[in-house]
This record gives C-alpha cells, structure tokens and sequence, in this order.
C-alpha cells in the first residue's frame, strides 16, 4: 500500500533522485536496510525527502479520484449503465492535472479489463452451471 501511495504522489516529479523507488520502496531486504541507513545518516537527504513528500502528500489524502473511481467500479458491479463524464457531473468531480497523467491512465484501463475479464469468466461460469443443472 505504501508503494502506491508513493506512485501517486510521483515524488520524482519535484526531485528526480527522491524517486519512490530511489527513496522509500524496497524491493528486498538488504535495499531497505540501504534506504534506511541512507535517511537515518544523511541528513541532508533526508530532509529534502521529507520536503518532498510534504509537498505532494496531498495527492493521497485529498484524493477525490479514489471515490470517483470506486463509484465506477461500484456501478459496473451493480450492472447499472453510467457515463465517465455523466459520473463526474453528478459526483462534482474534476480531475486534477496530475490525475489525467496517461500513466494513471492506462493503469486505470488495465484494471478495469482485468475486472471485466472476471465478470466475463464469472458469467460464463454461471452459464455452464445453467446448461448442467437442466441435465
């Protein structure tokens, strides 16, 4: 959870060597141990991280996109048919600059196939216990 919250306040954006990746997610133990030691000895460092993400913490916790998107989902699952931009009007809902990013974009779209995907497995599963039962 922690690593998508340091995407989506894409620290790289102010400061280039205060990546996500650069600063604050591991991808093993020994590179957590290295990050650590890094913010705890370097000051330096470490206060432009915290400048950083003070800067852009807003992303996550005034964070409109996460109900907009929920409300989304939650539409599709109850099978109710409502526009992107009908859903926006009646939620008041504006995306940022930074939310119409092509990455967050394209990550959304993959989501949301991979989610039809499994209602479509879903639904023809539920087709097949039809077709046995009659038998």
């Amino acid at each position: 959870m922690a690593a998508s919250f340091f995407t989506t306040m894409a620290l790289h954006e102010v400061s280039p060597d205060v990546a996500a990746s650069a600063c604050c997610v591991a991808s093993n133990v020994l590179d957590y141990v290295s990050k650590a030691v890094r913010l705890g000895q370097d000051k330096e460092y470490r206060d432009k991280v915290a400048s950083v993400i003070s800067q852009r913490s807003h992303r996550i916790w005034d964070d409109k996109q996460t109900s907009f998107e929920w409300a989304r989902f939650l539409t599709r699952a109850l099978g109710v048919v409502v526009e992107a931009h009908e859903l926006s009007i009646e939620m008041k809902y504006t995306p940022e600059s930074w939310q119409e990013d092509e990455i967050l974009a394209r990550e959304y779209e993959r989501e949301q196939d991979r989610w039809r995907k499994s209602t479509s497995v879903s639904e023809a599963l539920d087709r097949r216990q039809e077709i046995v039962s009659k038998y």
